[in-house]
């Protein structure tokens, strides 16, 4: 009979451990109701001779997983010599009503009962070989012996089809030739033992005892035990029945008993061997603690419940990246075995591994297979780890202030150190980086002292839109593509393949913002006007009339010097209303083809090589007949304009800034004749004596005109200036001045200025503008008086001349 006992008590996993404790054995089964006193029946001895005696064989296979101890099937397999000491033809009738005189009782492992084994069998596979004849078992051939025990015999009680076999068993052994003196008997089951185990063992806590649930059962010392104690003929007691009142031999056989109890060692051969089992599960869980982030009541692994989220089996590792990928970690990270039966951890010693070694990727839930052997070498139960590398990777990244709408150029930048911004967002970035690049537009190439610069370190993230600032050292004029990334040291430690890229890598190098680093120049200008048919020559408005030969020079004065100029050209466009004078465009006094009013002046490139180079445009025009009979009309000249390039370092060319001289007016007065200017204050003396003779007295003051004729030329211009005494010389108390004559000298000749008008001044008209009429210091006004004339002293004598501008020849 197999035994099982504890010295102590053992403790399973659990707050408050169960103590592991088997129920005692108990047997049924296995004593008659009445003993016979004698056999009746085949009487079946144990032989003992070399390899006759009775053979136990019993072996696990799981069910083809990778698990060692899922499910799959325990074959038991029995065998014995034994011989026949009834004579089986003329026994023949007692065999047939009361069967084969012994009994195999098959004590089972602790950890299973005979009801779940029972229900195990593969009855399909079952059978009893006699001397290499199969005899097919069914699910009466073997009956519950106790709590862990099982009994097989061949007895006409045993079960309502045992007539149907033993005919089976008589008709193997009554052939001619049998050998009843050595018979070879073996006996095959196979047990199901995820159906065995489909309700786990009764000291599993795990949830859904999924620790034992459908797997072989686990036994402290990883052996599981089983045996057979063989009766035979001579070891047996056989039950009677009763039919009144007489006693007959029954037929069911029983192992003769000590004191009631079986005593195998006494009565029967017994066969037994050991299968291999386990003891401790595999349990993964964070050896640093940092994940292990609930208190799991259903384990407890040396008094300490903390453990990764999930369940026993069925853990989740939710794990950021500060350090590393889950391939990063150590290998083992997360190994724990832990002893089944006492709940501690037994990790040391262990050989285990993982699979796969690393996730499905960032964000993506991965079962990971722990699997291996404990300290004892023993295979353990594989366990799925569910491991999610979580990390938002969302990172974007601008540069600002490098945005210009000429997409031609890009930005401009001046040839000096420039602040550059960028704008980026990542929800996950604690550390990292910004750095940038510069492509040269022409080749796409790498700019050699700029393939990978530092643009900000990142030692902070709001969470939002977080602003980077650095300075562009000053760069070679030329034209630039800026590249830029950005760098989260996590993410490109634990996942380089998933780090942050170039933006030129993302959407190519022509996509990026571009750059045009530029010296440009400072060119002044300035412009005038001259009247060459007037004076003065010059005004602001200039004052011309039709036929007015007018001069305008434009000039251009190079500032301060940046990249070479090239490609220079002045356009000059005339004002509307005049006509060009061919031959008068001059480029710094040379005169150059009327053509280039045109097509534009080229101006070659050492005009403007050097601070202080002036480039000067002249050019003349006539003012047209305009219609100023109305009002006057201004003329508005047109800005002269210089353009050109500059020349960069790698040989761009960039147009400068036009430069446009000023704007003047042109004013044609409105068509009139009109006097400006008469002699209109002087005087003959003062403290003059009383005439007492004929006296004459020259006028003192200026004696001048002056004359404004805009009106346009004509055949009927001629023009004239008249003067009358309008008012005769009188005192303030209106005294005549009688005897007293006006003339005006002209030239010796004395002209009678009277109440009518006298012509002193004519002209024909041909000249136009401000006419100024000026006469010799010898011509002027005289006043005559004689001794006649009546003057009062002491008194002022006043009179008015009129001053009349009239047109027409005078006859």
């Amino acid at each position: 009979m197999g035994t099982f006992g504890l010295a102590k008590q053992v403790d399973a996993v659990g707050a408050t451990p169960p103590v592991i404790a088997y129920d005692p054995d108990t047997y049924e089964n296995i004593t008659p109701t009445r003993d016979n006193g004698s056999i009746k029946g085949g009487k079946i001895e144990q032989l003992t001779g070399a390899n006759q005696l009775p053979k136990l064989n019993v072996t696990y296979k799981n069910d083809g997983s990778n698990d060692p101890w899922k499910g799959g099937t325990i074959d038991f397999h029995w065998e014995s010599h034994v011989k026949l000491t009834s004579n089986p033809v003329f026994d023949a009738l007692d065999i047939t009503a009361q069967g084969f005189a012994f009994v195999a009782i098959i004590n089972l492992p602790k950890q299973v009962t005979s009801a779940e084994v029972l229900r195990s069998i593969d009855w399909n596979t079952a059978s009893l070989n006699i001397s290499g004849s199969n005899i097919k078992l069914d699910s009466g051939s073997l009956t519950s012996a106790g709590n862990h025990t099982l009994r097989f015999g061949l007895g006409s009680w045993e079960h309502s089809g045992m007539l149907g076999m033993l005919n089976t068993v008589l008709g193997i052994i009554t052939q001619p030739g049998f050998n009843t003196g050595d018979i070879p008997i073996k006996f095959n089951i196979t047990i199901d033992v995820a159906k065995m185990t489909a309700d786990g063992d009764r000291f599993d806590t795990s949830p859904g005892k999924i620790l034992t649930t459908g797997k072989l059962q686990p036994a402290i010392s990883k052996k599981v035990d089983f045996s057979v104690d063989f009766y035979d003929s001579n070891n047996v007691v056989q039950d009677s029945y009763q039919i009144w009142p007489i006693w007959y031999a029954g037929g069911r056989f029983y192992p003769k008993l000590t004191n009631g109890k079986l005593n195998p060692t006494a009565y029967a051969k017994t066969s037994s061997t050991t299968i291999n089992s386990w003891n401790s599960y595999i349990s993964p869980w964070d050896t640093t603690s940092k994940y292990n982030s609930i208190n799991d009541s259903t384990e407890y692994v040396d008094g300490n419940n903390k453990n990764l989220p999930g369940t026993t089996n069925n853990r989740t590792l939710t794990m950021d990246l500060s350090e590393g990928s889950f391939a990063q970690l150590p290998v083992n990270r997360f190994n724990r075995v832990v002893n089944y039966f006492t709940g501690k951890n037994e990790t040391a010693g262990s050989t285990l591994i993982h699979t796969p070694i690393k996730t499905s990727g960032l964000n993506q839930q991965t079962p990971i297979v722990y699997s291996g052997n404990d300290s004892g070498g023993a295979a353990l139960s594989p366990v799925t780890m569910n491991v999610l590398e979580k990390y938002v990777v969302d990172g974007t990244i601008t540069p600002t202030k490098l945005n210009n709408s000429d997409s031609q150029w890009g930005k401009p930048l001046p040839s000096k150190s420039y602040p550059v911004e960028a704008a980026w967002k990542a929800n996950a970035l604690t550390t990292g980086s910004i750095h940038y690049r510069l492509y040269k537009k022409a080749t796409q190439q790498l700019v050699g002292t700029y393939e990978d610069r530092l643009f900000q370190s990142i030692i902070a993230n709001n969470g939002s839109t977080n602003t980077a600032v650095t300075t562009l050292p000053v760069l070679p004029s030329g034209q630039y593509y800026f590249d830029i990334k950005l760098v989260d040291d996590v993410l490109s430690k634990a996942y380089p393949e998933l780090a942050y890229k170039w933006q030129s890598e993302q959407t190519g190098v022509t996509s990026l913002k571009e750059i045009t680093v530029a010296n440009f120049p400072n060119i002044s200008q300035t412009s005038n006007l001259k009247n060459l048919s007037r004076t003065p020559e010059t005004g602001e408005p200039l004052t011309a009339l039709a036929g007015d030969s007018i001069q305008e020079t434009s000039t251009f004065t190079l500032d301060k010097i940046g990249d070479s100029l090239a490609d220079m050209k002045v356009n000059v466009v005339l004002p509307g209303n005049v006509t060009y004078e061919k031959g008068s465009l001059t480029l710094n006094g040379t005169v150059i083809p009327d053509e280039s009013l045109q097509t534009g002046i080229s101006i070659p490139a050492q005009f403007l090589a050097k601070v202080g180079d002036k480039l000067t445009v002249t050019y003349k025009y006539k003012i047209n007949v305009i219609d100023t009979s109305v009002n006057d009309v201004q003329l508005p000249t047109k800005p002269d304009m210089l353009s050109g390039n500059i020349v960069l370092t790698d040989n761009t060319k960039l147009p400068i800034a036009k430069v446009s001289t000023t704007a003047h007016l042109i004013n044609i007065p409105k068509q009139e004749l009109s006097l400006i200017d008469v002699p209109d204050d002087f005087t003959f003396g003062n403290n003059l004596p009383v005439p007492t003779q004929a006296m004459s007295y020259k006028a003192k003051g200026d004696f001048s005109f002056d004359v404004k004729d805009t009106r346009l030329p004509s055949t009927d211009a001629a023009w004239q200036l008249t003067g009358r005494l309008s008012t005769t010389f009188k005192t303030a108390a209106g005294k005549e001045l009688n005897g007293a004559s006006v003339y005006f000298n002209h030239g010796g000749e004395k002209l009678p200025i009277t109440e009518t008008n006298a012509l002193i001044y004519q002209n024909d008209g041909t000249k136009k503008g401000d006419i100024p009429v000026d006469f010799p210091d010898s011509d002027g006004l005289l006043l005559e008086v004689n001794g006649s004339t009546y003057t009062q002293a002491d008194q002022t004598y006043q009179g008015v001349i009129t001053w009349e501008l009239s047109t027409g020849l005078v006859k």
